[in-house]
């Protein structure tokens, strides 16, 4: 696979989370969180607790974006996650 393939997949993978995370924060800020059932809308992403809570046991938009970076020879932290954040967070408003 190459670099451009393996580049398009993680930002794939990082828009899905982002966009997972956006609608929980939404919920949250609705007040509808404790009605919804976050393992049916997202699996793989959340776990419901004994207490009715949820908990995010999914990968970040973040882990995705360093776990890329870190295969091609970036440290942690690089410049470049802050331009790929961005272009995350772009792709998913975008649809």
């Amino acid at each position: 696979m190459s670099t451009d393939d393996r580049l398009a997949l993680a930002l794939a993978k990082a828009v899905e989370s982002y966009k997972v995370s956006k609608a929980r924060n939404r919920h949250t800020r609705e007040g509808t969180l404790k009605r919804m059932n976050l393992t049916k809308l997202y699996p793989g992403y959340y776990r419901k607790l004994k207490n009715g809570n949820h908990e995010f046991i999914g990968k970040t938009a973040d882990d995705h974006i360093e776990e890329f970076l870190v295969s091609e020879g970036y440290e942690r932290g690089s410049s470049l996650w802050y331009q790929l954040a961005e272009v995350v967070m772009e792709m998913a408003d975008l649809g």
